[in-house]
């Protein structure tokens, strides 16, 4: 039986598995995490789907990439199947020049990031690799903690946002709709939010400035209603940027 995971850096470092038929491409991405860091990853790999899961059942893994064109599977079922058999392991999508959109499609069906073969390089890929990773370790955290931002929602009738370092957001307060009025359930980018807050630049300032342990609340006029705003980058969430907001 397969260990839960933890999400918790493995003792030789972070352990990949990759999920690749061309030998070529598999070497490549060894070649390239052991040229930049030897001692930091422990990676293994299959050549087909079977194979994969039958693995990723039994071990855990830090991080998977996954080719989307492989013997047993393809296209971006490949992905779904995956990740709606192990959920909770965290999956990078590898595709080849032609599928970058495969690539931005495969991010909304549960992929962390996706890498395009051909413009992999060793820095490019131990970067989405550690981001993946921290970014799972935080989306765990913050699922944790889920109940309990939405009763400090409810307690002090406010809603709660967290985004990551990519300027993505981790999590929406289940309150953001009926609070905006607004046809969007949810919102999934700092993009996103903005056009919500009418594209206001003081609430853009304070978090793109937002400092480690720094607080800076203020009131916003946004859509014809003042709004309290409190930013701060708090510890327990890795230096991630948590917006309170309020009338």
């Amino acid at each position: 039986m397969k260990p839960q995971s933890v999400l918790e850096m493995s003792a030789n470092g972070i352990k990949i598995l990759v999920v690749e038929d061309t030998p070529g491409d598999v070497f490549l991405i060894k070649f390239y995490l052991e040229e930049l860091d030897p001692d930091n990853y422990e990676i293994q790999s299959v050549d087909n789907l079977t194979d994969a899961h039958y693995k990723i059942e039994r071990e855990s893994f830090d991080v998977i990439l996954l080719d989307l064109h492989l013997p047993d599977s393809q296209g971006i079922i490949t992905l779904q199947n995956s990740v709606e058999k192990f959920p909770n392991d965290v999956f990078i999508v590898l595709t080849g020049l032609s599928d970058e959109r495969i690539g931005l499609e495969s991010v909304k069906y549960g992929a962390q990031d996706f890498l395009v073969k051909g413009r992999i390089d060793s820095k490019s890929l131990d970067s989405s690799i550690k981001f993946a990773f921290e970014r799972a370790k935080l989306r765990r955290l913050v699922k944790i903690y889920g109940k309990g931002l939405e009763t400090l929602e409810i307690m002090n009738n406010m809603l709660i946002i967290i985004i990551d370092k990519s300027k993505s957001l981790v999590y929406t307060s289940k309150r953001f709709q009926p609070f905006f009025q607004t046809e969007r359930e949810t919102v999934d980018t700092l993009e996103e939010l903005m056009a919500v807050l009418d594209n206001n630049q003081q609430i853009l300032n304070a978090i793109q400035t937002a400092g480690a342990n720094a607080v800076d609340e203020f009131t916003a006029l946004v859509n014809g209603k003042d709004l309290k705003l409190r930013v701060s980058k708090p510890e327990e969430f890795n230096e991630q940027i948590v917006i309170t907001i309020s009338q």
